[in-house]
């Protein structure tokens, strides 16, 4: 199976590129700067490329098709989409945050965390599932934070196109990036 990943160059996106190339999976890491990946497929054995990906640019007709490339992600025929949460994972993602969340990340997270191997368990499940299209997978644990992952409902508001235009919003104000 073709498993493309993006992020995979650290945390729950390393683990899960590394545990399903293991598994005899093809998998494509995905950045905007193919440099960023080169690092991380070296640590890991199998089938593990690296392609250019623009998350902004989806169908391919921006300027990664202007080059005559085309997406590493575009829409294509048999794709399956599955929703994965790793649940509370130390990966050190917060850590230029707030001062409550890199206080968190020191002192929480070490102690309570899952291990980003652990995190991963969600989206390999996913990857792996016979589940239908659409299927949302986390932990099985408390306040779906911790545990073995399992299928899910997905919350009423998670569905919510006005709660998803809110949290887009935040996110570009916190991160300052809006595709």
């Amino acid at each position: 199976m073709r498993i493309i990943i993006t992020g995979g160059n650290s945390g729950v996106g390393k683990a899960t590129a590394a545990a399903m190339a293991a598994a005899g999976h093809e998998v494509v890491i995905a950045y905007r700067s193919v440099s960023k990946g080169r690092d991380a497929v070296k640590t890991m054995s199998g089938d593990v490329k690296v392609a250019e990906l623009d998350l902004a640019d989806l169908d391919g007709t921006g300027a990664d098709a202007s080059s005559g490339r085309r997406n590493a992600c575009a829409p294509t025929r048999g794709c399956c989409a599955y929703l994965s949460d790793p649940g509370m994972t130390d990966t050190g993602i917060t850590k230029d945050g707030s001062a409550l969340l890199r206080w968190t990340t020191r002192v929480l997270a070490p102690r309570i965390a899952q291990t980003p191997e652990q995190g991963a368990r969600s989206t390999i499940q996913a990857i792996s599932t016979d589940l239908p299209n659409g299927a949302y997978i986390a932990p099985g644990g408390l306040l779906h934070q911790w545990g073995k992952p399992r299928a899910t409902k997905v919350a009423a508001k998670a569905r919510d196109s006005n709660s998803s235009s809110r949290l887009w919003q935040l996110s570009v104000e916190l991160t300052g990036c809006d595709w």
